[in-house]
């Protein structure tokens, strides 16, 4: 993306938007907990994953910048609980996993529980994941075991992705 307009250029640098922020982008510790899952949305769907099948699990994110990574880490571990798998590259960059079917289930749940926007590609990967692993879980069709209702999670707003 280009942007050639001074005025509009200085406006974007006035909201936080830089020039090669890749090594230098700092976690935004201002954002309030019950916005966190739409960041985190946000975050997965422009550098993280959602892969499911019967036998794996992934869903991650990656990040070359350390600062933000290992801040968006500490949130995840301080809001939820969920301690990630990390690891460094051998080009300096980092990633990150949620490890359990549980955990998963849970995060994807928060992402996109009152979701007005999605990436459908990402929700495709989280309906397959409460397809396929209710049984592994023990999940009724209905509930999950801490009672939130995986019914929730089809709510209207997303019944053309279902049809």
């Amino acid at each position: 993306l280009a942007v050639t307009c001074p005025r509009l250029t200085a406006d974007l640098v006035r909201h936080g938007v830089m020039h090669n922020k890749t090594k230098i982008l700092r976690f935004p510790e201002w954002i309030p907990d019950n916005l966190f899952p739409h960041f985190l949305r946000g975050v997965i769907d422009g550098d993280g994953y959602i892969s499911v099948s019967k036998t794996g699990k992934c869903v991650g994110f990656c990040s070359g910048a350390p600062e933000f990574f290992h801040g968006l880490v500490k949130k995840i571990k301080d809001i939820y609980g969920i301690k990630l798998s990390i690891h460094e590259t051998e080009e300096g960059n980092w990633t990150a996993q949620f490890t359990s079917m549980k955990d998963i289930l849970f995060i994807l749940n928060e992402m996109f529980r009152d979701a007005s926007m999605i990436m459908s590609r990402k929700f495709v990967g989280y309906l397959n994941a409460c397809i396929l692993w209710r049984d592994k879980l023990r999940i009724p069709s209905k509930t999950r075991s801490d009672g939130v209702l995986i019914s929730s999670f089809l709510s209207k707003k997303f019944a053309n992705y279902l049809t």
